[in-house]
């Protein structure tokens, strides 16, 4: 639904930023190297996002990269596997450290 979310960057908090877009704050769970990609707070930032729609809640994902996003998308397609699991396995590993883990 909302393929990347551009603006101020609001706040950045423990796992999650906000950014301030046209006057909406958006806030966003991030991977740790997300997070630590992003510029000072007042700054403009651009995220790829993910929005995750279950019965119970609404949550935006926010990623650093296109690929971020993608490892993101097929982590979550494996069984017993949620969005904050594949949150924690991002922050643990880059997309690429990831990608080699996964292969060998």
């Amino acid at each position: 639904m909302y393929a990347h979310i551009r603006g101020i960057l609001s706040e950045k908090l423990a796992d999650s930023v906000v950014i301030d877009a046209s006057g909406v704050g958006y806030e966003l769970s991030v991977s740790a190297n997300t997070l630590a990609s992003c510029p000072q707070a007042g700054e403009e930032v651009k995220l790829f996002s993910y929005l995750s729609v279950r019965e119970d809640a609404m949550e935006l994902f926010g990623f650093a990269s296109r690929e971020e996003k993608k490892m993101f998308l097929r982590l979550i397609g494996v069984s017993g596997i949620g969005p904050k699991t594949a949150l924690g396995v991002l922050s643990a590993l880059s997309v690429k450290d990831l990608s080699i883990a996964l292969v060998t």
